[in-house]
């Protein structure tokens, strides 16, 4: 401050009171302006690292500073240092010690006005400060570290005073002699301004020493012509006298005219003295007038470019804001495609790693589902009318089995499969299965009682169930498929096949597994394809 305040402590002698008072209020009322602006803009990093990259020297160091600023009005303390440390760092590597401590008296500036300031920025703030002292020797440089510091020495944090404390004895030494280097300064400027008054004194005091000896010199030439005519007086008749002293009379008129007319050239000339003063006095005014002018035509510039930038980010922001939207959008689509064709776990996982490990799953539960008699059926309905019952046979499966928490793994043809405790374990996976099963019995009960009443074809299923272990997970890279393999998926398909129409057949595993909670009819043993005899049992009481 002490700098700026020499700087532009001629300028502020010569401006008048009213500009001076005219630019401090403009200037109040453009920063806070430009301190509204900001504060309602958002900063991306990576939008701004990437601005940041194309720029090089001084240009780098002067945007990074930008967006620091930009950040810490937002309260976006992170960004903030990390866009100022960058310039900091910047300015170390130019090998310019004195580019570092412009640097770190801009961030010092920066930090001081904000009102976002926080702990980490004054840390950052120091920590520049202490690198400054072991980079540069110069007593200025050091003394201005010294000012920027002491401000820090009342925060209530005691690490930040402490740290300001010793930058502050580090540069104390420094500080001291710039202060006696600024104090000679302004002494010797004051001698110099005596000296000039004293100078313009003397020449004054020369001219008009001059004019008193030549008024003088006139006086003395009077005395003597008067003299001389005495004299004569003495020896001249009275006639003489008469006639000399007419001529002495038209003598001393005329030498008083002359005193007059020097008399006036001595006011003519303090005249155009004043006039002259007048008229540096008005080139003054004039040139603070066009000065004023240039300096308002200046900051109103600099608004006008800053105020263009701003409508320019912001309108990114918005453009980016919008681009968000779409691609959030766009992946929460995508998300729920993919949880349609993969169960949510086995989804995560292949978005993470870009594969799915396969599982062994010890117990659970395969349901398979078959229409009775559906070769027939496709032949009395449209194409069209085939797909949409089957359509809408399908979609309330899909919603029993997520009631139950049983997983729907895939249909084929008129066929519909689900596992019970796949890719969650269940410990009741088995009652799960069932409960599904009784409600696709109940639902094709009520929904073929509407259809007769339309005089359609009614649709029949066979259920099978088996409970045991299988291996699950997603083979191939394109059109992905969540399937299960193992004996069990086959034992539970000789189930279905064994069943008759709109009966429940379950496996004796089954059943060991639900004997408690359902009532069931033993079957004995059935000879099955590629199976041999197995025992099965239907479910009772739906």
């Amino acid at each position: 401050m002490t700098d700026i305040a020499l700087i532009f402590m001629p300028l502020s002698n010569q401006l008048d009171i009213f500009s001076m008072n005219y630019i401090f209020i403009t200037l109040l009322v453009f920063l806070g302006s430009l301190s509204c602006a900001f504060t309602q803009a958002s900063i991306d990093r990576g939008y701004f690292e990437k601005e940041l990259n194309k720029e090089k020297g001084s240009q780098y160091i002067r945007k990074a500073i930008d967006f620091g600023k930009q950040a810490l009005e937002i309260n976006d303390t992170d960004n903030a240092l990390y866009f100022l440390g960058k310039s900091f760092e910047k300015a170390k590597s130019t090998g310019q010690k004195e580019a570092s401590a412009i640097v770190a008296y801009e961030v010092a500036s920066i930090a001081d006005q904000s009102s976002t300031t926080n702990n980490s920025v004054s840390n950052f703030v120091l920590d520049m400060l202490g690198e400054i002292t072991r980079l540069i020797n110069d007593t200025k440089t050091l003394a201005k570290t010294n000012e920027i510091a002491s401000k820090y020495l009342s925060n209530k944090d005691k690490k930040i005073s402490k740290k300001a404390s010793i930058v502050v004895s580090a540069t104390s030494a420094a500080n001291v002699e710039y202060q006696k280097q600024v104090k000679e300064l302004e002494d010797y400027q004051q001698s110099a301004k005596v000296e000039e008054t004293v100078i313009t004194q003397k020449a004054e005091l020369t001219n008009l020493s001059s004019a008193v000896d030549k008024l003088k010199g006139i006086q003395d030439l009077l005395s003597t012509k008067m003299n001389v005519s005495q004299e004569l007086l003495k020896n001249m008749s009275r006639e003489n006298l008469e006639k000399e002293a007419m001529l002495e009379k038209k003598q001393r008129l005329i030498d008083s005219i002359s005193f007059e007319a020097t008399i006036d050239s001595i006011i003519m000339d303090s005249n155009s003295i004043e006039i002259k003063q007048k008229e540096s006095e008005l080139k003054l005014k004039e040139s603070q007038r066009n000065l004023f002018l240039s300096f308002l035509g200046f900051i109103l510039l600099i608004s006008g470019f800053l105020y263009y930038r701003f409508s320019l980010a912001k309108s990114y922001n918005k453009q980016l804001e919008e681009k968000r939207a779409i691609i959030e959008k766009e992946k929460n689509r995508s998300d729920e495609l993919l949880l349609n064709i993969l169960p949510e776990e086995v989804a995560n996982e292949l978005k993470i790693s870009g594969k799915v490990a396969a599982q062994h799953y010890a117990t659970t539960t395969i349901l398979f589902a078959d229409f009775v008699n559906f070769s027939y059926i496709s032949r009395k309905l449209s194409p069209q009318e085939l797909v949409s019952d089957l359509d809408y046979c399908f979609r309330h499966f899909d919603e029993i089995t997520g009631n139950h928490g049983v997983e729907k793994i895939k249909t084929i043809g008129d066929a519909y499969m689900c596992v019970a405790g796949v890719p969650v374990a269940m410990e009741n996976h088995a009652e799960a299965a069932v409960h599904v099963a009784m409600g696709f019995i109940n639902f094709l009960k009520d929904w073929n009682k509407e259809r007769d009443k339309k005089n359609l074809l009614p649709f029949n299923i066979r259920l099978g169930l088996h409970s045991g272990p299988v291996c699950a997970g997603v083979v191939g890279t394109k059109k992905f498929v969540f399937d299960i393999w193992g004996d069990a998926v086959n034992i539970a398909s000789r189930m279905e096949s064994s069943a008759e129409p709109g009966k429940i057949n379950i496996s004796e595993s089954t059943y060991d597994l639900v004997k408690h909670k359902f009532k069931c009819e033993p079957r004995g043993a059935i000879l099955t394809k590629n199976m041999g005899e197995l025992k099965m049992y239907y479910i009772q009481n739906y």
